[in-house]
């Protein structure tokens, strides 16, 4: 009787066993089913873009989480946040030829970097939350699409040209105010669904909640200011140190790191002529 009860109970036991390891092998099916499409992006994931200059110490954020040290040679990656320190600033090549300064106590998110092509298109997002940036656009021959800098107050967006966009908040309101310096060629800047357009040399000015002030031609004390802080030494050659980092697309040179000439001879001084503007683009979505 003892036996048969002991044979019963060693039965169940195993049949339980036999149970768990079944339902922890279902698991590890379903778990391995839902990480390989995660895995698949990851080790497909392309670069875009590199440092190619780094001052101080600057860290890398992952969309994924962590941080790291960024050097000369690290790449970037779709979703990935810049970080700068006090006394610390980077360079960035992209996959377009375009170069991204990213000066002292910055924020910069690469919210969206595409370069396809097929469909010749190239389409540029980079999310300011806080400090400084300057961009110059490389000119994709025969590429359409758009190229924008988004703060929390504002979008400026180009096409081929070079721009400084830095933000400041106002310590008695709290209000973030973005400014924009264009140092060649014409962008515009939408909020609140406004927009305006400016040109080379101009200065534009939108406070948190408003649309953007009209532009205007930028003071020599203004100039100095937007472009503080936006020079990192390139190391000679240094963009030609990891062979097979271009976009196999004809480019024209971008344009000049170095602010256009005050026009005139002061702050009062008549602005030059220039030929009309064309009609601003649609804000974006």
């Amino acid at each position: 009787m003892w036996d048969i009860l002991e044979d019963l109970s060693l039965s169940r036991i195993e049949g339980r066993i036999q149970l768990t390891r079944s339902i922890l092998f279902l698991m590890a099916a379903i778990w391995s089913f839902l990480l390989a499409p995660a895995l698949a992006i990851s080790e497909t994931k392309e670069p875009v873009g590199k440092f190619v200059a780094v001052e101080g110490k600057v860290f890398l954020v992952p969309e994924t989480g962590g941080e790291r040290l960024a050097t000369v040679g690290t790449l970037v990656y779709l979703g990935d946040t810049v970080r700068t320190g006090a006394d610390s600033r980077a360079k960035l090549l992209m996959i377009d030829d375009s170069l991204v300064t990213v000066s002292q106590e910055t924020e910069l998110s690469l919210k969206r970097y595409l370069l396809d092509h097929k469909a010749k298109e190239r389409e540029g997002v980079l999310s300011l939350l806080r400090g400084k940036v300057k961009v110059i656009v490389a000119r994709v021959l025969g590429y359409k699409g758009r190229y924008e800098v988004e703060t929390r107050t504002a979008v400026a967006g180009v096409r081929g040209t070079s721009m400084v966009v830095w933000t400041e908040t106002d310590p008695s309101t709290g209000k973030l105010t973005t400014w924009v310096f264009v140092l060649e060629g014409e962008l515009y800047v939408t909020a609140q669904g406004v927009t305006k357009i400016l040109g080379a040399g101009m200065i534009i000015e939108v406070v948190e909640g408003q649309p953007p002030k009209d532009p205007r031609e930028a003071t020599r004390e203004e100039r100095n200011k937007a472009m503080s802080g936006t020079h990192v030494q390139l190391l000679p050659g240094a963009q030609g140190e990891w062979p097979g980092f271009s976009i196999g697309v004809p480019t024209a040179p971008g344009p000049p790191e170095t602010p256009p000439p005050p026009t005139g001879g002061g702050e009062g001084a008549t602005p030059p002529s220039r030929p009309p503007l064309p009609p601003p683009p649609p804000p974006p979505k």
